[in-house]
C-alpha cells in the first residue's frame, strides 16, 4: 500500500512506474499535473475513483494491464480526453 499523498510534493513528476507491487488501489495523483506516463500493470487494482486522472491533463501513456479492473469510469479523466 502506498500512502495517499506520498507524491503530492513532487509536482514535477512526469513518469511513474508502479508495476508489480501488489497495489490494490492507486495513490492520489491530483497534485501531479505534469504526469505524462503512469504504469501500474501487474497489480491488484479493482477500481478507479471517478476523478482518478481529472487533474492529469498531460497524461498520454497509461498502462494498467494485468490488474483486476472490470470498468474504467469515463469521469476518471478530464473532459477533453479524446483517445485512451
Amino acid at each position: 500500500m502506498i500512502e495517499d499523498n506520498v507524491f503530492s510534493e513532487v509536482e514535477s513528476l512526469e513518469k511513474l512506474y508502479l508495476a508489480s507491487n501488489s497495489l490494490t488501489e492507486l495513490p492520489h495523483l491530483h497534485h501531479n499535473e505534469n504526469l505524462t506516463t503512469l504504469c501500474t500493470y501487474g497489480n491488484q487494482i479493482k477500481a478507479l475513483p471517478n476523478d482518478a486522472f481529472t487533474n492529469n491533463t498531460k497524461l498520454i501513456e497509461l498502462k494498467m494491464k494485468k490488474n483486476l479492473l472490470t470498468e474504467i469510469p469515463r469521469s476518471a479523466f478530464a473532459a477533453d480526453v479524446s483517445n485512451f
